[in-house]
């Protein structure tokens, strides 16, 4: 069985992931859990706006993210599916190489040749985005 638990920072998605695990583990049958970073498109996706707009937004400070595209974490899981003796393991997936959102937007300059800030916002404001 596998699991997606959600991570928004808010608090919310984090009980019920915790939840949702501790009752897959009461599950008769063992179960293989996949607890993904965040994925690279959530950022990718929003390049064109912040093109547009002239900013980058984001409520990460200096955070540091290690991001991988939805196809690194399914090849993954179908190695790891693939393999015996996976039962009831608990497998972290995260990108090998994390950056700042501020990293990003340089990465941005670097290959568009367009300046995007990053514009880092309170969370209260990233929440109405």
């Amino acid at each position: 069985m596998l699991y997606k638990q959600g991570r928004s920072g808010f608090g919310f998605e984090r009980f019920c992931g915790k939840l949702s695990e501790n009752l897959l583990r009461r599950l008769e049958r063992c179960c293989l859990l996949f607890r993904n970073g965040w994925y690279t498109e959530n950022y990718t996706g929003l390049i064109p706006g912040a093109v547009a707009g002239g900013a980058f937004l984001g409520s990460a400070g200096d955070g540091k993210i290690a991001s991988a595209a939805r196809k690194d974490y399914a090849e993954t899981a179908v190695a790891v599916l693939t393999c015996k003796g996976q039962q009831g393991k608990v497998y972290e997936l995260a990108g090998d190489e994390a950056y700042t959102l501020s990293e990003l937007a340089a990465e941005i300059l670097r290959q568009t040749g367009k300046n995007v800030p990053y514009k880092n916002l309170p969370e209260t404001n990233m929440q109405l985005f």
